[in-house]
């Protein structure tokens, strides 16, 4: 795995360390190690001079969208940053170059090859929100009093989202541990569940839940979780009309999951059991078609 992609790693990890202090300035950990991260992606060819001003910026938009004291500019600059983020996880930034660390590997006798990638853009977008937009645990109490929601909301979108799959003929039990496991299971944790529940979740149910419109009106408690579930499965129709179905299902229970603990960990956690199992003991990607 290239360096910057071991460092880019890091840095999404130390969002949820605390800020280091010097005097009365106070710094992030993650900035640190992103800058670490850009500098090895200049010097091993993962970005270029393009990709740096877009991080550069792209954080520096975020920051200002967080400290402005005017309203009306804190709205564009949002925008702003969500409109550069969908291009970021989307790659359709120039200045990156793809970080393939697995084509082509047949993990299960019945299913496509499967490719593994971590690139850079994706993975600065997710930390970006996280960092930025979304209420996640500062103390290891916090993280302990939602443990068993989370627990039980996981188990049961698991079961659910897996078991649907298996009764559509999309996978069938398959157990394995092929040698890149624990990449796969690292990418799936940092890169995936950081940027889609950053998103779906800590951003856009988030904000729709705080809404005056949704706030002032309990009986649409339902409303952030169902929109954000069903654009969460219009994101994956690349993967076919069964692959939104089954993302809108999963997408359900990481709202939930959610909006029962009020913090992005819970969605994570949710999102990564139903993509290790599907890993681990399932067919992956699917079973073949034709």
């Amino acid at each position: 795995m290239p360096t910057a992609s071991i460092l880019l790693g890091l840095a999404i990890c130390a969002v949820w360390l605390p800020d280091l202090r010097f005097q009365r300035i106070r710094i992030p950990p993650w900035t640190l190690v992103l800058t670490a991260a850009v500098v090895a992606g200049l010097r091993g060819g993962v970005l270029d001079w393009r990709g740096g001003l877009v991080v550069s910026a792209f954080c520096a938009l975020a920051f200002a969208s967080t400290k402005s004291h005017s309203a009306s500019a804190r709205s564009v600059l949002t925008a702003v940053v969500v409109v550069i983020a969908f291009a970021l996880a989307s790659q359709l930034v120039p200045g990156f170059q793809p970080s393939v660390l697995i084509d082509g590997v047949q993990v299960s006798p019945d299913a496509p090859p499967m490719r593994l990638t971590a690139h850079f853009a994706p993975g600065v977008a997710g930390l970006v929100l996280v960092a930025f937009y979304c209420r996640r645990a500062r103390t290891l109490r916090e993280l302990a009093a939602i443990a068993l929601p989370t627990t039980v909301v996981a188990v049961v979108t698991t079961v659910a989202v897996i078991g649907v799959s298996w009764a559509a003929g999309y996978v069938r039990p398959d157990w394995k541990l092929p040698y890149f496991t624990a990449a796969h299971l690292a990418k799936i944790l940092l890169w995936t569940t950081v940027l889609e529940e950053g998103f779906f979740r800590g951003f856009l149910q988030d904000r729709l839940a705080r809404s005056t419109f949704v706030r002032t009106r309990p009986r649409l408690a339902w409303v952030p979780i169902a929109v954000s579930s069903i654009l969460f499965g219009i994101a994956h129709f690349p993967g076919g009309w069964v692959f939104v179905g089954l993302a809108t299902l999963a997408g359900v229970g990481y709202g939930i999951a959610y909006a029962r603990t009020g913090l992005i960990e819970a969605a994570m956690a949710t999102h990564f059991l139903v993509n290790a199992t599907h890993f681990v003991a399932f067919t992956y990607p699917q079973i073949a078609r034709g």
